[in-house]
């Protein structure tokens, strides 16, 4: 997660394919992560907490995707909102006021107002302010980038931290035992029924 905002800017500064490939290496092995997770994840388990219970406790972990598909793109869009505000705000604090009010109209002073009616916009400002202002969309999910790293260095940690259970707490299957009982029971059931 912290290559791709760097190599945003790398690639920004100074254009070239390396920083190009990074970036496309970063997001690749992003993406790739959520499966290699889903896939390795009861085997992660078993060797954990023994293979009696995998099923049980990966239903439990499933349990928590609900919440986090819901809480997860909330918090990136939440910052790439704050974001896109504090670009443009920035990039209207150089215009002078005399120029924000004959473009949109109103005041900077109701900026916020004209934010939310996305009357003022990145591209509009863009059009308006003189030729080599940096364009800020590039770095609109800096922030949320820098969050998502952090997540995953406390994760990572909790992994870390986790130690397996140990072997002779593990249950001891008891399939052959029960077997016998049942065969045994079915036996006597039988010279008891011939008995009769």
């Amino acid at each position: 997660y912290l290559s791709i905002p760097l190599s945003t800017h790398w690639l920004v500064d100074s254009p070239s394919v390396m920083p190009l490939g990074l970036f496309y290496t970063s997001c690749m092995l992003v993406i790739s992560g959520f499966g290699a997770t889903a896939a390795t994840f009861p085997a992660y388990i078993s060797d954990l907490f023994g293979p009696k219970n995998v099923a049980a406790i990966h239903g439990q972990v499933l349990s928590v995707l609900i919440p986090a598909g819901y809480v997860g793109p909330l918090i990136v869009s939440i910052l790439r909102e704050r974001a896109m505000s504090n670009s443009i705000h920035d990039l209207a604090s150089k215009l002078s006021p005399q120029a924000f009010e004959a473009a949109f109209g109103a005041s900077r002073d109701s900026l916020d107002e004209l934010i939310q009616a996305k009357v003022v916009t990145i591209r509009r400002l863009l059009e308006i302010l003189p030729d080599g202002t940096t364009d800020p969309s590039p770095f609109l999910y800096d922030d949320t980038m820098m969050v998502l790293a952090a997540m995953h260095m406390v994760a990572l940690g909790c992994v870390v931290v986790m130690r397996p259970v140990q072997s002779k707490l593990f249950e001891v299957s008891t399939c052959s035992h029960h077997e016998e009982g049942i065969g045994g029971r079915r036996e006597r059931d039988v010279d008891g029924h011939r008995g009769r």
